[in-house]
């Protein structure tokens, strides 16, 4: 665990290192992390919780940041093909002049 506040960027080999994130990550998260509060004594002393705490609150809100940013792209990426599809088509009837 680190504290991560700022964005990064990894490498492709550096991103296959890392642990894979599937449909129900956040709440095996949100979980985990429900547990540890409510059950500190389950994890060893050398657990450092106040750390786990303050990743898995920048997992929470990144995943809900992340939400928005992904429908975003989606809409934007729709619009630029619609867009782009209509201007190739129109540049194609100027070529045929």
């Amino acid at each position: 665990m680190s504290n991560q506040t700022t964005l990064q960027e990894h490498a492709p080999d550096e991103r296959k290192a890392l642990v894979k994130l599937g449909p129900k990550s956040v709440d095996f998260v949100n979980d985990a992390s429900a547990a540890v509060a409510a059950f500190p004594q389950v994890v060893p002393a050398s657990f450092d919780k106040v750390e786990y705490g303050k990743d898995t609150n920048l997992f929470r809100a990144l995943s809900d940041i992340k939400m928005l940013v992904d429908s975003l792209a989606e809409k934007i990426d729709d619009t630029f093909m619609a867009v782009g599809s209509e201007a190739m088509t129109a540049s194609l009837e100027v070529y045929a002049y």
